[in-house]
Formats: C-alpha cells, sequence, structure tokens
C-alpha cells in the first residue's frame, strides 16, 4: 500500500513540475519574438572573422536582461565568404521574417542593399562603404568613419616624414571605396600619389606595374588588401627593387601574417574596453578580435532600440521597422565593447581610431 501511495505522489509531482514547465514556456512563447539574422563567413578563408562575430553575439545575448517586453532569437548563418551563398541566406532569412540582418564586408551589405528596396528589415553591416547607409533610413555601419580613418593615416605618414606615396588595392567594392576617399582627400592637401594600382583578388603576378611604379621611387606603399594578395604584392615590390616602408587601413586585422608586418605602422578602429575583454575572455578562453566587439554592439543596440519603441505598445504588438530606425539613429554615448558610440545622420555608428605597431606578431596601439 506505502509503494502505491509513494508511486501516486511521484505522478502526482511530476504532472505539478510539467505543468509549471509549460506555463513558462507558454508565458516566454506569448512574447512577440524580434529575429536577429547574421550573415558571415564561418568556414572557409575568412572564418576567423565570422566565428568572432557569432561569439560577439552570442555573448551579448546570454549577458543581456532577461526582463524585456520581446524575446530576442538569433539566426546565425554561415555564407563561406561566398557572396552568391550570402544572396541566398539572405533569401532565407527575409523569408522567415527576420527583422535584421548583420553581416561584414562591402559586397555583402550592398546586395542586402538591393534587397531592402523590396523587402522589410534593417540591416546593420561593418563596411568602409558610406554610401551604403546612405541609401536607406534602415540601413546602418558599425564601423569607423572611413573619411576619419584615412585622414589620420595621411597625418601620420606626414608626421613620419613620407613624401612619395603610392596607393595599392585590391578591386574589392570596400577597398576601391577607400581608395576614391585617398585620393580626394590627398588631392585637397595639394597633393597626388605617385602611382595608384588596382587588382584582382587572386592575381599572383604584379611586377610589370611595379616596375613602372620603381621609377617614381615612393618611399610608402598603403596597401589596402587581405592575405595572400597583401604579402604577395609587398614581397614582389620588393623583388622589383622597391625599397619603401608600407601601411595600409587595418592592416593589421586584415592579415593573417603578422610576422610579415613586423614593425610596421597602421589605422584601424580603437581597442575594445578592458571590461568587455574581460567578459569574452572568461567566456571564450581568448582576448576578443575586431568584430566579437562590433557584434556584441548590434545585439544591445537591437535590443535597446526594439525596447525604446515598443514601450507604449499593447504587449503583443511589435514596433515598426521605421519607428526602430528612428530610435537606433538618435543614440548618443550608447554604452560599446568600445567605450561608447553614437550613431550620425547617415546612419554610421561612429567610434574612435588608433594608431597600432605590429610587434612581436601583435597589434599594440600606440
Amino acid at each position: 500500500m506505502l509503494k502505491k501511495h509513494w508511486k501516486i505522489a511521484l505522478i502526482f509531482l511530476l504532472v505539478i513540475a510539467l505543468f509549471i514547465y509549460n506555463t513558462n514556456k507558454s508565458n516566454d512563447s506569448t512574447k512577440p519574438v524580434v529575429k536577429i539574422g547574421s550573415i558571415a563567413a564561418l568556414t572557409g578563408d575568412y572564418s576567423n572573422w565570422g566565428i568572432e562575430l557569432k561569439n560577439g553575439l552570442l555573448l551579448a545575448q546570454k549577458l543581456s536582461d532577461k526582463n524585456t517586453k520581446y524575446s530576442y532569437e538569433l539566426y546565425i548563418e554561415d555564407s563561406r565568404g561566398e557572396l552568391r551563398t550570402t544572396a541566398l541566406i539572405a533569401n532565407k532569412l527575409i523569408a522567415d521574417k527576420v527583422n535584421i540582418i548583420h553581416t561584414l564586408f562591402s559586397p555583402d551589405a550592398l546586395v542586402l542593399s538591393e534587397m531592402q528596396k523590396t523587402n522589410d528589415f534593417i540591416q546593420v553591416a561593418a563596411t568602409w562603404m558610406k554610401t551604403m547607409t546612405t541609401a536607406n533610413p534602415r540601413s546602418f555601419n558599425h564601423w569607423p568613419i572611413i573619411e576619419k580613418e584615412v585622414s589620420i593615416l595621411l597625418d601620420e605618414a606626414e608626421k613620419r616624414g613620407y613624401k612619395n606615396l603610392a596607393l595599392i588595392s585590391v578591386k574589392q567594392a570596400g577597398a576601391e571605396y577607400a581608395r576614391d576617399v585617398f585620393i580626394k582627400e590627398y588631392k585637397k592637401r595639394g597633393k597626388e600619389f605617385v602611382g595608384v594600382y588596382d587588382f584582382n583578388f587572386g592575381e599572383k603576378d604584379y611586377r610589370t606595374s611595379f616596375m613602372k611604379l620603381k621609377e617614381k621611387k615612393p618611399d610608402l606603399l598603403i596597401v589596402n588588401s587581405f592575405s595572400p594578395e597583401m604579402e604577395i604584392s609587398i614581397k614582389q615590390a620588393k623583388e622589383v627593387g622597391i625599397t619603401a616602408d608600407w601601411t595600409g587601413l587595418e592592416l593589421g586585422f586584415n592579415s593573417k601574417h603578422l610576422d610579415f608586418h613586423e614593425g610596421k605602422w597602421y589605422i584601424g578602429p580603437t581597442k575594445m574596453t578592458e571590461d568587455f575583454s574581460t567578459m569574452y575572455k572568461k567566456e571564450y578562453g581568448i582576448r576578443p578580435a575586431i568584430f566579437a566587439g562590433n557584434s556584441f554592439d548590434v545585439y544591445n543596440m537591437v535590443v535597446k532600440a526594439y525596447e525604446t519603441a515598443g514601450r507604449d505598445l499593447p504587449d503583443d504588438e511589435l514596433p515598426n521597422l521605421d519607428e526602430v530606425a528612428k530610435v537606433m539613429s538618435s543614440f548618443k554615448n550608447f554604452p560599446s565593447a568600445y567605450g561608447t558610440v553614437s550613431v550620425n545622420q547617415d546612419g554610421t555608428i561612429d567610434s574612435d581610431v588608433a594608431i597600432y605597431e605590429i610587434k612581436n606578431g601583435k597589434s599594440i596601439p600606440q
């Protein structure tokens, strides 16, 4: 009889527990859901950047306040660094009614910008291209303003005594945009580059162009490219007899071979705060790289924008995208992985930049 009573009591407790679980689940599911999509290379040549982005998003979600009006779901997708795959994923996310799409790189941002013309979502990118945000009030760019980076690089080059500057860029939308900003800014200063050269991804032989450049005796090469093209072009410049020093926008972030650039200086986004770095290292066992802070900020800004825009709405109603974008556009001195950031009228999320020097295989802020 006692055994029978224990069985009845156990069944009763299980029923109560199941009821409580389902009630909690039901309460959570009654919240309207904000879907945050992320497209980045989690495999392939640029997977280190994509994994940083993924880690930053997941850390922000884990640390975020759970007492919110809305639920926030992440949809993190692997583009493999392929533009065609980015487009396919974006279509899938749009079909799934994702509200926000976060991505890296200018070509990907341009693809999403085209899709925004006929689809409803907010884009937050990390790109050198300011035109991406000016074309659509629902577009934001969380990256230092390219004009600021270029100006500081040229100032630093002048301080260091360089006089004959040459510009080498890969044919990629962001790099080409940066090239044009360099030419415009240098011309404003009454100067011209002794050479401007563009190369395709995958190109292996630059010697013909560099033989012509050698005659102009450059003393500084500004290389806006990525590994391996970055290192190949510099090696071949040396091979033809160019003795110039070199630098570049975000050179230490875009290279996979920092030992090759030992002792070189460059311009890049300001370093992440010690508080954020400590939280990240506690979670993942390593210090964060650049895109981790970027995606961490994006998640927190999206949550803040939705909670603010929907504050006075019925509990079952999400704010429309225009209202969310309007709130995001108003952020000033927003707490960030980089200290604080502010959103400009053109949708750029403005953060500081820094001068770095590569020492012992590491980028050290100066």
